[in-house]
């Protein structure tokens, strides 16, 4: 058993599935998941001292590379494979972004229908 933290499930920005739909991360998405990735993230706020040990722990993970799209710049991430409950995921963390002790899921389906919650639900996470 891996390390297994908990947070709350918020909602994101609503930029999880134009960012998942591109196809360099993608196909990046894919490899780490070994699933073709649903268009979307899950959100989920963990305290500051979980998001330290997952920020370590995602150093040895898969690096998810950025790209250049028609002049824009495209940040990279780290990923690891992750469950929550019995439901096969991964946890990406972009090297870039707005969130603050915010880590994203991505998955082959979507794990907010699958798991059947809504914002402020608590979850458990196991990388």
């Amino acid at each position: 058993m891996g390390f297994v933290f908990r947070g709350i499930y918020r909602n994101g920005f609503g930029e999880g599935a134009f960012f998942v739909s591109k196809k360099e991360y993608s196909t990046q998405f894919k490899k780490l998941l070994g699933a073709e990735p649903y268009a979307g993230t899950f959100n989920i706020k963990v305290k500051e001292k979980d998001f330290g040990i997952i920020s370590g722990l995602l150093k040895s993970g898969m690096r998810i590379h950025g790209f250049l799209e028609n002049g824009n710049e495209f940040g990279g991430a780290m990923g690891l494979p992750a469950r929550i409950g019995k439901l096969r995921c991964a946890l990406i963390l972009p090297l870039k972004t707005r969130h603050s002790s915010v880590v994203e899921l991505i998955s082959g389906i979507e794990l907010r229908k699958a798991l059947g919650i809504r914002p402020g639900a608590r979850v458990e996470v196991t990388l």
